[in-house]
């Protein structure tokens, strides 16, 4: 396991390291005491991006199991030195926070009604499938301490959580 860190040369990135370790050295912890014990590893890696986009620095992290999904983004401004936030990137980019917000739901709620689209009504009612979609689209799904990135190749990109029947 290569759990990452910021050069601490101020608070704010001092402050994003310590995050990044309480956050992720309990899973490799866990995972290093499974396997000194010959037991079943269920997180195998911790993986990380770093970008730089329009002069603000943002990590992404992501570590899976069969159990759970951890996705985590950090933000950092080099203009101003000093940690910033996904609305500061999104403003740099010149992406409105409502637009951001309803291209997100959309596509939330798109994903979730292609992937059950097949489910019978009968089988929507018994499992709260409308439940699960209002959900999906909420606002406690959608906001902004979802992991947002821009990529290598210059696609926003975000981890937003959908809603399921299964």
């Amino acid at each position: 396991y290569h759990l990452p860190q910021l050069f601490e040369d101020n608070e704010g990135l001092a402050e994003i390291n310590t995050e990044i370790r309480e956050k992720f050295v309990p899973i490799i912890e866990e995972e290093l005491a499974a396997m000194e014990n010959n037991e079943f590893i269920t997180a195998q890696n911790v993986d990380y991006n770093l970008f730089v986009t329009e002069g603000i620095l943002t990590l992404y992290l992501h570590s899976f199991s069969w159990e759970w999904e951890e996705h985590q983004t950090y933000y950092y401004d080099l203009q101003t030195n000093s940690r910033t936030d996904s609305r500061e990137l999104l403003r740099r980019i010149g992406v409105s926070e409502e637009e951001f917000l309803t291209a997100v739901r959309d596509a939330a709620e798109a994903y979730y009604v292609e992937t059950f689209a097949a489910a019978p009504e009968e089988e929507r009612e018994e499992y709260g499938y409308y439940e699960r979609l209002e959900w999906t689209v909420s606002e406690d799904a959608v906001n902004f301490d979802l992991p947002i990135y821009v990529d290598a190749v210059g696609n926003l990109c975000v981890c937003a959580r959908i809603g399921s029947i299964a």
